[in-house]
């Protein structure tokens, strides 16, 4: 397996395939999520936002740098780092799964937890505001054409969402797959996430450039 790193707390887009480009957060550690970028012409679909707006702002430079639109962003889990960026995208509907759409409705009614879950990455909680999501209709989601958006229950975390990219054979996993890093496991079930990796091999005999990772290379098998 080899991968692309880049030094801690730089960000830095890797072209993954044709239209599909990765911003590595760091080195992966804690609180230092990755995010791909879908190019569709002129619009773009954003999966994952990062811990903190300051951080999305390398997303957001990327995606103006070529040219286009963030028209969507998805978000695969309810950790704060692949959603604590959102409020980057503020005219930009934000779709996940129902169950992450819940946790983080709860989350944000309940802010005096943040701080101290923020502390725990490095970060402070001045200024941060936790958005959720605008939608969680999965079936409708406005992804590239041939895209597919798969939902696993009870794996890394209570909801955790995969996106498929056939024609480019990319599969963009969140924190289902990670590398050179430890996985965390606190929120999820090892039972279940054991099952989605079986499934998500399933792709393994497909030739592709590259395997999107929630934290640290871009992994290519």
């Amino acid at each position: 397996m080899t991968g692309t790193t880049v030094a801690q707390d730089t960000r830095v887009p890797v072209e993954v395939a044709d239209d599909v480009v990765a911003v590595l957060n760091g080195a992966g550690r804690l609180g230092r999520a990755n995010s791909t970028i879908l190019l569709d012409g002129r619009d773009a679909v954003v999966i994952d936002t990062m811990l903190t707006t300051g951080m999305a702002a390398s997303i957001t430079a990327e995606v103006a740098r070529r040219g286009a639109t963030t028209r969507l962003v998805v978000n695969t889990h309810n950790h704060l780092d692949h959603l604590g960026g959102n409020p980057a995208f503020p005219d930009t509907e934000i779709l996940a799964h129902p169950t992450t759409g819940r946790i983080v409705a709860l989350m944000a009614a309940e802010p005096r937890f943040l701080p101290g879950m923020l502390a725990h990455f490095g970060v402070d909680a001045e200024g941060f505001t936790l958005t959720g999501p605008t939608t969680t209709d999965l079936d409708h989601a406005a992804l590239p054409d041939g895209a597919r958006i798969r939902a696993f229950l009870g794996a890394h975390s209570p909801a955790d969402l995969t996106v498929w990219l056939p024609d480019s054979r990319v599969l963009v996993t969140g924190d289902l797959c990670s590398h050179g890093v430890t996985p965390l496991a606190r929120h999820g079930n090892l039972a279940g996430w054991a099952a989605a990796l079986d499934e998500l091999s399933g792709h393994r005999h497909l030739p592709r450039p590259g395997r999107r990772r929630g934290h640290r290379a871009v992994g290519r098998d």
